[in-house]
């Protein structure tokens, strides 16, 4: 998955998504360096808890939502079979 560079709309890295928050956090740091913030300023009190903590959640996100599309597709699956064997029943459908 591509991860979109906010300032320049086009694919800044390759990786989980949650990945793309750090390059986003990395390219905003670049970009306040070039308004006139040195390197040497430090993040604000907790922001690296914070982040982790984002992370974690958007991870957990990820995990949830990709359990839902397969819960989908196996009730969908299981559709499909039933009313394959319906039809086979009811209409005389062979086995091919």
């Amino acid at each position: 998955m591509a991860c979109t560079n906010s300032f320049t709309a086009t694919p800044a890295y390759f990786g989980a998504p949650s990945d793309c928050l750090l390059v986003r956090s990395q390219l905003f740091s670049q970009r306040l360096t070039g308004i006139g913030l040195s390197k040497s300023t430090q993040a604000p009190s907790g922001y690296a808890d914070w982040l982790a903590e984002l992370k974690t959640r958007i991870h957990t996100a990820q995990q949830r939502a990709a359990l839902a599309v397969n819960r989908e597709l196996v009730l969908l699956y299981w559709q499909i079979g039933r009313d394959i064997l319906e039809r086979q029943a009811q209409l005389g459908w062979e086995r091919r």
